[in-house]
């Protein structure tokens, strides 16, 4: 997944993600909830803009709310407004909002949008879309009694896993390409491959940040790159020293 020049792609010739793009326009059509599950950095919130740009409400906003380490009431004003002001989910009730790891949104909030969308589904009130994402088990917060399950259930009518990327390996070498087509356009540059020394150690490496972390090591390398093709040099010094240690 990624985000270049406005464009939200899909990239990857992986059975994953070969599933995922079947997935996203049955999703996309729908009205429902949405859960999407995955590591940072595997493109969560790309996948849910994706979904709204595919979806009826594509020319609608698309706001994005980030829930960790909000107290109750900044939560609560943000979602619901406060002191006159709308909160997001009416100035986007035509829209789309995607509440970024929702398992750390206080109970109290919790409770007050389990009402909203509970309220929403039985036409009562104008609502957005609500698409989340999550860093824990939400099933297993709810065991615990530490997420609501009225709006668990509600949220994760659909739940989509994203993969890491040490689970689809054989995509690297299309997204390194991809990333670096990107990086040279946006710095001015012809740098138009990579050489086999540097993609083996971009196949090699565990990418415990996913994509995030590999668009970040392939734009770090362009912009040092003195040649027309990636050179291993030209890697973060970590990638380049762990190939250093495998070769030797």
């Amino acid at each position: 997944m990624t985000d270049a020049g406005g464009t939200i792609e899909l990239v990857g010739a992986s059975d994953a993600m070969g599933r995922l793009r079947a997935l996203v326009p049955l999703v996309a059509a729908a009205e429902s909830g949405v859960l999407l599950v995955g590591e940072a950095g595997t493109g969560r919130e790309h996948l849910a803009r994706l979904i709204h740009a595919a979806g009826p409400r594509a020319r609608k906003p698309f706001d994005v709310v980030g829930c960790p380490g909000y107290a109750w009431q900044d939560g609560f004003d943000e979602l619901f407004g406060g002191d006159g002001r709308p909160g997001v989910l009416q100035t986007s009730a035509e829209g789309s909002v995607y509440l970024s790891n929702i398992d750390e949104l206080p109970l109290g909030v919790q409770g007050r949008l389990a009402r909203f969308v509970e309220d929403a589904a039985h036409g009562l009130i104008r609502a957005p879309r609500l698409m989340a994402c999550c860093r824990r088990d939400l099933g297993r917060l709810v065991h615990h009694g530490r997420f609501r399950g009225d709006l668990y259930y509600r949220l994760s009518v659909v739940t989509v896993r994203l993969p890491p990327l040490r689970e689809r390996r054989e995509d690297i070498p299309l997204l390194a390409r991809h990333f670096l087509k990107h990086s040279a356009r946006s710095l001015g540059k012809e740098i138009g491959d990579i050489l086999p020394a540097t993609l083996e150690a971009l196949m090699n490496h565990r990418w415990n940040g996913n994509l995030a972390e590999l668009g970040s090591a392939i734009q770090r390398a362009a912009i040092v790159e003195p040649g027309n093709a990636l050179s291993l040099g030209s890697l973060p010094p970590p990638l380049v020293k762990d190939a250093w240690a495998m070769a030797g």
